[in-house]
């Protein structure tokens, strides 16, 4: 799969804190960009001497370059469109997906995040992944780990970028408590999952709502209908890639297990469940679910998962096993299940970065 990109480019369940910066801490923050940019102003005075940059000598013309890039640095102002392969990946992939393609402008225009060029890493996926992906309604989105600050893009991390909402004004999240922070009487306000959790950097394609048959099921049988969709949709007429093929060996080998043990230790079969590669490979993780909602909606004002929750690939800390979904007016829903359980408005969605 390394080697993939080759072959197309060249080049409400009812519904439901990281520290935020002070005021004195983002008053020190300008301020010394500031400063550090009137410096350099003032260091291209002392190269410029009063003189019009036609009339300086070429070295000094280079240095009056290098400073006023030092500048654009200092004040976030730096080149962040990609450049070479990457450039011509995204070129490509945009022709094919069209509206369906998120790259670094959607995302600045989602959370204000500017990814730099090089951060944005190569599209592993071929033509005919991207083309196949198109005609299953799915789309390619570009997930980023971290927020301008540095810190990780986490649930909790999204909703307090928003201020608690979306571009319509309506919340963001159910248990947003009107000010960008968790309600204190939010069930997953304390969860490793909302707090410490960020997508991975990487390009995705996933489904704009659960994949076919995968709802009134439970995590058991919705991985198996995974399986399907792999096999009779993704990659129907192809040769799959021998990630998954060793993915769907792995479940087949553990399902008989599995299966017991939702009747005897659901908490142990939830354990297995999670740890599977079909599990990882396939199902988003919560902050990758919300990430792409909001990406989306963002951009386009429409609303993924209005009416059905998706379960990802996470656990909470009881054991049960994370949904998001069901986002409406009132925001997105977090909810969590034993793996036994099935509802008609719970299916999953589909998601993949290789």
């Amino acid at each position: 799969m390394g080697n993939s990109y080759e072959a197309l480019f060249s080049g409400k369940g009812k519904k439901q804190t990281e520290t935020k910066k002070t005021v004195e801490q983002e008053q020190k923050k300008e301020p010394s960009e500031l400063e550090k940019a009137t410096d350099i102003k003032k260091e291209i005075a002392e190269i410029t001497q009063g003189k019009n940059l036609e009339d300086l000598a070429l070295e000094d013309l280079q240095k009056v370059l290098l400073k006023y890039k030092e500048m654009g640095n200092a004040l976030g102002l730096s080149e962040s469109e990609p450049k070479g392969d990457v450039k011509e990946q995204m070129e490509n992939a945009k022709e094919i997906m069209g509206s369906d393609f998120f790259a670094h402008q959607e995302i600045e225009k989602a959370f204000g995040i500017k990814v730099k060029s090089e951060q944005i890493p190569e599209i592993p996926f071929t033509k005919e992944d991207l083309e196949r992906a198109k005609e299953l309604n799915q789309f390619l989105i570009l997930r980023v780990d971290k927020a301008n600050d540095g810190k990780p893009l986490t649930m909790a991390k999204m909703n307090e970028l928003l201020k608690g909402k979306v571009k319509d004004g309506k919340k963001a999240l159910y248990s947003d408590d009107g000010t960008g922070k968790f309600k204190d009487d939010s069930w997953y306000k304390d969860e490793d999952f909302a707090n410490k959790e960020a997508p991975k950097l990487s390009w995705a394609l996933a489904s704009k709502e659960v994949i076919p048959n995968s709802s009134s099921k439970n995590y058991l049988d919705q991985t198996e209908e995974i399986v399907n969709y792999l096999k009779n949709q993704v990659f129907k007429g192809k040769i799959m890639p021998t990630e998954f093929q060793s993915a769907i060996s792995e479940f087949e080998k553990a399902k008989a297990e599995i299966k017991k043990l939702i009747d005897d230790d659901w908490q142990k079969a939830a354990e297995k469940l999670e740890g599977l590669a079909i599990t990882k490979f396939t199902r988003q993780t919560p902050a990758e679910a919300l990430y792409d909602i909001l990406v989306y909606f963002q951009n386009k004002g429409e609303r993924l998962m209005e009416n059905m929750y998706t379960w990802t690939s996470r656990r909470d800390s009881y054991g049960e096993l994370v949904v998001v979904g069901r986002f409406d007016s009132g925001g997105v829903d977090v909810y969590r299940w034993r793996p036994d359980y099935s509802y008609d408005y719970l299916g999953v969605s589909f998601s993949r970065s290789l």
